[in-house]
């Protein structure tokens, strides 16, 4: 390769790295979408750091969150309708009554958050951490709980009905606050 390649590929990598792209993995317009609009659907925020932002009310369904930081963040009532949360960093984020129906959350840390009241019916959650997280009054019916740390989570009147639990059993219908099997 002779030095004028190499330079035209270095200045191409230093273009994607400052516009947000390859480097950070999210889109930079959907950051800017969801900061203006607290609404961002479909959109792809995968990597970015969102700690302790607030999106109390955000409509983020669909939207690509895999890998995002999002320790200690507001997201309190949000939609977050089949978004994919996959080892994403949700440690003491606030997402009661928010709306995780058939959302990703497979290997996801959500220690110490609060899903109160939260809809999680068929959410994948397999592997996921929820050590200390409140989940009561959380409606889980049909969740994929399989291998998630559940130690010491507030289950009271969360809605177990048909999730898979931890070891792989299926909660009973009318399952509430533990799994029936």
């Amino acid at each position: 390769m002779t030095a004028r390649g190499a330079a035209a590929i270095g200045m191409m990598f230093v273009s994607l790295v400052l516009m947000g792209g390859v480097a950070n993995g999210f889109d930079q317009n959907d950051l800017v979408k969801l900061k203006s609009f607290n609404q961002c659907v479909n959109c792809d925020l995968s990597n970015a750091n969102l700690s302790r932002a607030g999106l109390s009310g955000a409509t983020l369904t669909g939207t690509n969150l895999i890998q995002t930081n999002l320790s200690q963040a507001d997201l309190t009532g949000a939609n977050l309708h089949k978004a994919k949360l996959n080892y994403a960093n949700l440690n003491g984020a606030f997402l009661s009554r928010a709306n995780l129906n058939q959302a990703n959350l497979n290997q996801a840390d959500l220690g110490g958050a609060d899903l109160g009241g939260a809809d999680l019916s068929v959410a994948g959650l397999s592997d996921a951490f929820l050590s200390r997280a409140n989940l009561s009054g959380a409606n889980l019916s049909g969740a994929d709980l399989h291998g998630a740390n559940l130690g010491g989570a507030n289950l009271t009147g969360a809605i177990l009905s048909g999730a898979e639990w931890t070891d792989g059993t299926r909660c009973k219908q009318g399952s509430i606050g533990q799994c029936n099997k």
